[in-house]
């Protein structure tokens, strides 16, 4: 189990949202497979897959940051 609020959240076919917020909760991995899901990881280097369904994705677009880089993992324009 992760330690010190880095945490690791997989859903199943529902809507879901994920907020990963601020504080000691960085790089979070959040994975939504099926549904419309919005994933926003928050602060850190957080890991976002949508799966299927219409994804939305929160993320910092702040450029040459060290500290807070997202990774999405399957967007497609349109999806």
């Amino acid at each position: 189990m992760p330690r010190g609020g880095d945490d690791t959240v997989t859903t199943g076919s529902c809507n879901d949202q994920f907020f990963g917020g601020s504080g000691n909760d960085e790089n979070n991995s959040f994975y939504g497979n099926g549904g419309d899901d919005t994933l926003a990881g928050g602060w850190g280097n957080d890991y976002l897959k949508g799966g299927s369904g219409s994804d939305i994705f929160v993320f910092d677009s702040v450029l040459d940051s060290a500290t807070n880089r997202d990774t999405i993992a399957d967007f497609a324009s349109g999806q």
